[in-house]
């Protein structure tokens, strides 16, 4: 958008991101810029919260590229003539507004805004009354930047003594653990780490979200007193049920195969980008497994959402967001 450009007032404020908005609504968003200081103290062309939500179509989208998901998050204003003689923002301002915004903002409304959503009377998410949760690690690859190398690092660093050197991995990596609703494939909680960081370490936070109503689960390589320690001060259970840890398996799977896409390797050049970038993933695929259930439970009383269609549901979300909408959202 350039200087002198007429445009529909208010119209830099909003995108049509479809569901996301209804899961992330406008002022939900704002307070999770305010409570970061992120919030303007004058207009600009690209407001935060115009920011948020096109980083949050990046992760929808992804893999294209700035420019086009711009086009399509504004497709639908523009076709009922919403945008007036808007035209895209250049590569260079959409960077720079990203910059601005910096990643605490999108930690602060995955913290205000991602909870357990299953019920009691939800039988496939619970044993014998605890919510049943799975904690578990992945890594993604990223952008080979000096920045970004130095930072998160990867795999093949230095050899230890008397050892042959590791096959030096292509691009740096980003260590997501997450603490993840067995039942809904809900991402609960996450801990971004550098690649060097292990799973049981960057585990530790993830307490943070525990209680004495759920029973966690994780793979052998997790058992450990100190770790134990810290799960148990939650007042989480632990237990046998191991094939129900594999539902994490899957969520990651979603994540970086589906929503990423197999084989993608994040764009961000910058350290404060990945994070920004990784935490609008998590907070996108929070908002299509709340549209999974919501679909599950209109179906049927008590349909498991595993019998539906990630994928599917990506779809739908994605031509939902180049609709015209209804009204003007995500305006406050």
């Amino acid at each position: 958008m350039r200087h002198g450009e007429s445009v529909v007032p208010g119209a830099r404020d909003v995108v049509s991101v479809g569901l996301l908005a209804r899961v992330y609504p406008a002022a939900e968003v704002d307070r999770a810029i305010a409570a970061c200081g992120r919030s303007e103290q004058r207009s600009r062309l690209l407001p935060a919260r115009l920011v948020l939500y096109f980083v949050l179509g990046l992760a929808l989208f992804s893999p294209d590229p700035y420019l086009e998901v711009m086009r399509k998050m504004t497709f639908g204003l523009r076709q009922v003539g919403l945008m007036g003689a808007w035209r895209e923002p250049a590569k260079s301002s959409i960077f720079l507004a990203r910059r601005r915004l910096s990643w605490e903002p999108f930690r602060e409304l995955f913290a205000r805004s991602v909870v357990p959503l299953a019920e009691p009377s939800d039988t496939w998410a619970f044993w014998r009354g605890l919510r049943l949760m799975a904690v578990d690690g992945t890594c993604v690859d990223i952008a080979d930047t000096p920045a970004n190398d130095e930072t998160f690092g990867r795999h093949g660093g230095r050899p230890k003594p008397g050892k042959r050197p590791y096959k030096r991995a292509a691009f740096p990596q980003a260590r997501i653990v997450g603490l993840v609703e067995c039942g809904t494939h809900i991402i609960v909680d996450a801990a971004i780490t550098e690649y060097s960081t292990h799973e049981t370490t960057a585990a530790k936070d993830l307490a943070r979200s525990m209680g004495p109503e759920m029973l966690v689960l994780a793979d052998r390589g997790y058992p450990g007193v100190d770790l134990w320690r810290v799960w148990s001060a939650s007042g989480a259970q632990s237990a046998a049920l191991y094939t129900e840890r594999w539902e994490i398996e899957t969520t990651f799977k979603e994540l970086k195969a589906q929503q990423i896409g197999a084989g993608e390797v994040l764009a961000s050049k910058t350290p404060d980008g990945v994070h920004q970038q990784l935490w609008g993933h998590l907070l996108v695929h929070y908002a299509l497994r709340v549209h999974m259930l919501e679909a599950a439970r209109a179906n049927s009383k008590n349909l498991d959402p595993d019998r539906l269609s990630f994928m599917t549901c990506l779809r739908v979300a994605r031509r939902i967001t180049m609709m015209p909408p209804a009204a003007f959202p995500p305006s406050a």
